[in-house]
């Protein structure tokens, strides 16, 4: 291991614990997956209760950033999701809970492989829930009392597409296949674009569909951005020995560009009401 990358990094846990130890080669593989990152907090054999997490989530570390970022954009959503009814309340708990279990997956990576793969699969699965949520919200607006008969064919459609994506999740995560996470959460994320081109020619050109299709465009945008920020590690390998290695690191600005990314989503799918 590069010691002038690894200043705060952990190379081993030391423990005359067997059953210790093994925990930590379960976790570091996960816990210590950037190279360039630095301060992270090694807590294997902690107990799992509230007093640990709280400790996790005062202390300064590589995850406090990852952990509040997605904390606070959690609860963002569930606070304005009450201002709206229906189908958009649902769009704001759903991408809340993304968010919220991300913030638990990055806090159980420092200790518990076991909760952090749960927490993991229920935040990948999440976002491809609310990938197809996008589309669904967007199917009723452009073809419900219009073409009824199209919404259904849509919703059955986008349906599959989702038990398909969603029941891959556990396999992909498994495996470690994180491209092909990528990429085909990519092109779930593009499937908008042809209900657009045939829902406009129903519902018609105008102002709510305008804007509806550029914050929609934004909204894959700042998703590219950030996907951009979490594979070149730009922060961190340009900036190494200070707080771009340990708090606003690339995963942080992934973070951030996600969380824009939904709200502007959010406010797409509002744009037809």
């Amino acid at each position: 291991m590069n010691r002038g990358k690894y200043r705060y990094h952990p190379e081993k846990f030391d423990t005359d614990d067997p059953v210790l130890q093994k925990e930590w080669e379960d976790l570091k593989d996960v816990l210590c997956d950037n190279e360039y990152m630095t301060r992270y907090k090694i807590m294997i054999g902690q107990p799992i209760n509230l007093k640990t997490i709280w400790n996790i989530w005062s202390t300064p570390s590589t995850d406090l950033s990852n952990i509040w970022s997605h904390f606070i954009a959690g609860i963002f959503f569930i606070v304005r999701g009450c201002f709206f009814p229906g189908r958009f309340l649902a769009l704001h708990l759903i991408t809340a809970y993304t968010y919220i279990t991300s913030s638990m997956y990055h806090t159980f990576r420092n200790y518990n492989r076991k909760l952090y793969d749960i927490m993991l699969n229920f935040d990948v699965s999440g976002i491809a829930i609310q990938i197809f949520s996008y589309d669904f919200v967007d199917t009723i607006a452009f073809f419900h009392n219009r073409r009824n008969d199209l919404m259904y064919i849509y919703i059955a459609v986008f349906s599959v597409l989702a038990i398909l994506i969603i029941g891959s999740v556990p396999i992909i995560l498994k495996r470690k296949l994180y491209t092909l996470r990528t990429v085909s959460f990519s092109i779930c994320a593009l499937t908008c674009f042809p209900l657009f081109v045939h829902g406009i020619k129903i519902y018609g050109w105008n102002s709510k569909s305008k804007r509806m299709l550029i914050l929609r465009i934004i909204t894959i945008a700042l998703e590219g951005v950030g996907i951009f920020f979490r594979a070149s590690k730009l922060p961190e390998r340009c900036a190494q020995g200070g707080v771009f290695q340990w708090c606003f690191h690339s995963h942080f600005w992934f973070h951030l560009a996600a969380s824009v990314g939904s709200f502007v989503g959010c406010l797409s799918t509002e744009a037809m009401r």
